[in-house]
């Protein structure tokens, strides 16, 4: 009897064992299973998050290019305003003098010249004026849209990197690709406004010109 009674117990013994080993195989396998979700959803989080970082860069960016299409428009409206102003003056003179019969003297050419100046060189400074800064309004205009543009792009040359650049030298094209990338990135658009000037005028445009001459030319 006490022979029965002990198998009969080492029997629920054993019995008990194996549920408890399969309960805990199973929870093993729920654990395996929601380890693996939860590693998937967190790189799928990282991605978003990646992605969200650069969609926000690439939207400031596109935004802030965008501010720069009015000033281009109206330094180009005021460009050819100016022009239509030295055609209507040109024409005025014209009109003025078409029913001369001789051609005016030095006096008469000095007396123009002193009434017309004043009215022709604002023109003149205005179209010079409004064209340099409508060029660097298109200029910065270009370069936060090309930012915009790397920017959106970034994410997807960031991922291959890290997925196939493991262990890649420092001069390899994944890496230099990644640095000039950045480098674009963090180079400021107020660059293009050095060596230009802020209040040009007639003499400084003139100048300017000359000193590009020269340094084309510095035999001359």
């Amino acid at each position: 009897m006490q022979a029965d009674e002990k198998a009969k117990i080492a029997g629920g013994s054993a019995s008990e064992a194996m549920q408890y080993q399969k309960r805990i195989e199973q929870e093993e396998k729920k654990y395996i299973v929601l380890n693996e979700k939860v590693e998937s959803t967190l790189k799928q989080v990282q991605a978003l998050l990646s992605s969200a970082t650069d969609a926000g860069l690439a939207s400031a960016f596109d935004r802030r290019s965008k501010k720069f299409k009015t000033p281009e428009r109206i330094w180009q409206g005021a460009f050819v305003l100016s022009l239509f102003g030295l055609v209507a003056l040109a024409a005025w003179q014209a009109y003025s003098y078409q029913n001369l019969d001789q051609l005016p003297d030095w006096q008469q050419v000095a007396r123009m010249l002193a009434i017309k100046v004043p009215f022709a060189a604002p023109l003149v400074w205005l179209a010079i004026h409004a064209a340099r800064q409508a060029s660097l309004a298109k200029r910065l205009e270009e370069d936060y849209a090309f930012k915009a543009t790397i920017s959106m792009s970034f994410d997807g040359y960031r991922r291959q990197m890290a997925e196939v650049g493991k262990g890649l030298a420092a001069d390899s094209p994944l890496a230099t690709l990644c640095t000039n990338t950045l480098r674009e990135i963090a180079i400021p658009p107020g660059r293009i406004y050095n060596g230009q000037r802020m209040d040009p005028n007639i003499t400084t445009s003139i100048a300017d010109m000359v000193r590009q001459r020269r340094a084309q030319d510095p035999d001359r």
